[in-house]
C-alpha cells in the first residue's frame, strides 16, 4: 500500500489557499486552509510547525474519493507531460475536489442538524415558559 502526501499553495482568485492531498492506492483525501494574503517562506514554515499536523488530521478525516488511475499503464512521456501541464492550469485534481465537496457536504449537515437542536430546545424553553404563566394565572398569581 503506498501513499502519497502533497501540500501545494496556490492562488484561487481572492485568497492564498495550502491545499494537501492524501492520496493511497485507491483514494484521494484533502483538506484546505485558506492564508489570505500571500505566504512568505517564514510564514510557511511556522505555518507547517503550528498547523500541519491539524490539516493532516483534518485530511484524513475527510471522506474519500476514488482516485481514477489505470494501473498497469504506463503512457509515453510526452503525453505524461502535456497531461501534466493541463493539470498544472486546471487547479486541484478532480478526485481532491469531489473529496473536499464531500467534506464541506459533511460539515454543512452537522450544521443544520446543531441548528435544529438549538431551535427545539429554544422552543422547548417558550413552552415551559408558556406554561408557567399559565399555571400561575389560574392560581390567579399574576
Amino acid at each position: 500500500m503506498s501513499s502519497k502526501t502533497t501540500f501545494t499553495v496556490f492562488f484561487d482568485g481572492q485568497f492564498w489557499v495550502g491545499l494537501l492531498e492524501l492520496q493511497d492506492d485507491a483514494a484521494v483525501r484533502a483538506a484546505t486552509h485558506v492564508f489570505g494574503s500571500e505566504p512568505t517562506g517564514p510564514e510557511l514554515l511556522a505555518f507547517s510547525h503550528r498547523e500541519f499536523l491539524r490539516l493532516l488530521d483534518k485530511a484524513r478525516d475527510a471522506p474519500a474519493a476514488l482516485a481514477v488511475s489505470a494501473p498497469g499503464i504506463t503512457p509515453n512521456a510526452k503525453r505524461a507531460a502535456r497531461e501534466a501541464a493541463r493539470s498544472m492550469k486546471s487547479g486541484p485534481a478532480a478526485a481532491t475536489c469531489d473529496s473536499l465537496q464531500a467534506s464541506r457536504a459533511a460539515a454543512r449537515a452537522d450544521r443544520r442538524a446543531e441548528a435544529k437542536r438549538a431551535l427545539e430546545l429554544e422552543l422547548e424553553r417558550k413552552r415551559a415558559l408558556r406554561t408557567a404563566r399559565a399555571k400561575a394565572r389560574h392560581r390567579g398569581k399574576a
